[in-house]
């Protein structure tokens, strides 16, 4: 008899402790939360891979926007022969290089700005713009590279870099470069640029 009340003093016991246990953890719980559990943020995947390149039989299509008049034009061309097998930020690049390197024909039309702005292997879109009106904006020489430069006074733009080395200018016409030119139109450049061609033809 004796020994089986200190088995159910025993088991009493237990339960009592256990019921404690899981009552303390409960308040723990409710009224003292622990700090929130972070959930792992999924891997951005890009849309687009970067290494995508542009197909033989892809479609350019030019977009031009008129400045002056806010009149836009779309057309679509084959693509030239030299973009194909370019990323799209080896495409972005050459653009540049075509915009910073343009004839001073080209620039006559007034081509202010081209840019990529949409890409797939299949299609791109190149957007120009054109402001004849600035025509008359003046200009600053200057040399870069040893080579005659332009820039577009007012607003510092890259008007034209030429192939002209000023160290082959006569002295008068290379200190002038040098000490940065300013106010010079597209007419006097012209001429200058027709004075260095007869110049180096009698050299």
């Amino acid at each position: 008899m004796r020994r089986l009340k200190r088995i159910g003093f025993f088991l009493y016991s237990c339960l009592l402790f256990a019921g404690g246990f899981l009552g303390r953890r409960y308040l723990e719980e409710t009224f003292y939360p622990g700090p929130p559990v972070e959930q792992e943020e999924e891997a951005f995947v890009p849309a687009a891979s970067l290494s995508v390149r542009l197909a033989a039989d892809a479609r350019m299509e030019v977009v031009c926007l008129d400045l002056d008049s806010g009149q836009e034009s779309r057309e679509t061309v084959d693509l030239p022969s030299k973009y194909v097998g370019m990323t799209r930020r080896e495409l972005e690049e050459c653009l540049d290089r075509e915009l910073s390197a343009l004839p001073l024909s080209e620039r006559e039309k007034g081509l202010r700005q081209q840019r990529l702005s949409a890409f797939s292997d299949r299609r791109i879109v190149v957007e120009r713009s054109y402001q004849k009106k600035e025509s008359a904006r003046l200009l600053t020489l200057c040399v870069e590279d040893h080579m005659v430069t332009a820039y577009e006074q007012d607003t510092g733009a890259l008007f034209w870099r030429t192939a002209i080395d000023a160290r082959s200018l006569p002295a008068k016409e290379r200190s002038w470069v040098l000490r940065g030119a300013e106010g010079v139109t597209r007419e006097q450049l012209s001429e200058l640029l027709e004075f260095i061609l007869v110049w180096t033809e009698r050299l």
